[in-house]
């Protein structure tokens, strides 16, 4: 583990692009929350791009930062990998499979948001709204930054017509997750329903300069 002096330094290297990491890369040579608090050191590290793609990780997967988290920081690539996983399996329409690894993910690593979250998607799609309601309010209160939670109660606040607890959703997702465009989109969708045309306005400029294209009708 890295010392505070050596995490400086290492911060300083990232800064200076005397060491090539690349956001994309889930597997960095020293674990993520070290490479975390390095940057940490670092003038303007929020905006540092490994700060970012760390800070996106957590939010898209559930996966609270140090501190906030049960799931030991040696489990954390491997954490995010079974949500993947289970979320790949939904969109794929293979439930049982799905369901399967979410119970090993739940024992494993019970009560987390990343879990729960994947098994409110799959409760949804499989046309249990009540039960995914649940599931994600569990996620959002394990950790209100878990970006795909929020998303996805805001999905299904606007399915019963709740505006304005799908626009406090829909904000709480962006704002976790600035680059997640389906929550924006759907936002766009609520405002017009609340008949809120200048925040649909406000977030239709907002959604041009992040995406480069307008918000769909």
């Amino acid at each position: 583990r890295l010392g505070p002096r050596h995490q400086r330094e290492r911060g300083r290297q990232l800064a200076g692009g005397d060491q090539r990491v690349d956001p994309r890369d889930q597997r960095p040579r020293i674990g993520r929350r070290d490479l975390e608090r390095a940057i940490a050191h670092v003038d303007g590290a929020a905006a540092h791009p490994v700060q970012v793609w760390a800070t996106r990780l957590r939010a898209r997967y559930g996966l609270p930062p140090a501190g906030k988290a049960k799931i030991p920081e040696a489990d954390e690539p491997t954490y995010v990998a079974a949500v993947r996983e289970i979320l790949d399996l939904v969109y794929a329409s293979k439930f049982p499979a799905a369901e399967a690894k979410a119970r090993l993910a739940d024992k494993r690593w019970p009560r987390t948001p990343g879990v729960l979250g994947a098994r409110c998607d799959l409760a949804l799609r499989k046309g249990s709204a009540p039960a995914a309601s649940a599931l994600c309010d569990q996620a959002i209160k394990a950790w209100a930054g878990a970006a795909w939670a929020q998303y996805l109660r805001g999905v299904i606040a606007l399915q019963r017509g709740k505006t304005a607890p799908a626009i406090t959703a829909l904000k709480a997702a962006v704002a976790a997750e600035p680059e997640l465009a389906a929550a924006y989109r759907t936002l766009g969708k609520a405002y017009t329903m609340a008949g809120d045309r200048a925040g649909h306005d406000a977030l239709d400029a907002d959604y041009q300069q992040r995406f480069g294209s307008r918000l769909p009708d």
